[in-house]
C-alpha cells in the first residue's frame, strides 16, 4: 500500500489507506536553526537508514528521520478486508 503524506502547519504526517489516524513523523520547526549571517543552504540526502541534513560546506551529516518511519509496518493477509483481497487479485 502507498502511504499518504500531509503537512499540517509545520507538522509532517503519514498514514496508510487502511489506517484511521495520522502518524506524526516530525515537526519542521525542530530542524530550523538560528538565523545566521552566513547564508548557507541546507542539503538533504538519504543514507542507508535515515534522511540526513547538513548546511553547505559542513562535513558531517545529521540524522533527521529513520527511513523505517516512512515505510510503516509490513502487512499480512489479516490486515485486509475480503473486498481488498479480492481487488488485489
Amino acid at each position: 500500500m502507498t502511504p499518504q503524506f500531509a503537512l499540517e502547519q509545520t507538522v509532517f504526517k503519514r498514514k496508510f489507506p487502511n489506517e484511521e489516524a495520522w502518524k506524526t513523523l516530525f515537526d519542521i520547526e525542530n530542524f530550523r536553526g538560528e538565523k545566521g549571517e552566513d547564508g548557507k543552504n541546507p542539503e538533504f540526502k538519504f543514507s542507508g537508514t535515515h534522511i540526513q541534513r547538513r548546511l553547505q560546506g559542513e562535513k558531517s551529516w545529521n540524522n533527521l528521520l529513520p527511513i523505517d518511519e516512512l515505510r510503516g509496518k509490513a502487512f499480512t493477509y489479516e490486515d485486509f478486508t475480503p473486498e481488498q483481497l479480492e481487488a488485489l487479485r
